[in-house]
């Protein structure tokens, strides 16, 4: 089973390193492992996470 996360735009780097970081995070200990990561052109990203076994 696969989930995607959607971000809106934000503005600074480092603050969307750092919300990509704790998501991937949060997401593990819930059970999903990180698959890609892929940053949209209104400085947004996009997360695809699959369930772990």
């Amino acid at each position: 089973m696969y989930k995607t996360i959607v971000f809106g735009f934000v503005s600074s780097k480092e603050a969307r390193a750092k919300l990509i970081e704790d998501k991937a995070n949060e997401m593990y200990m819930q059970g999903w492992e990180l698959v890609t990561v892929s940053s949209t052109p209104n400085a947004g990203a996009i997360m695809v996470f699959k369930q772990r076994f």
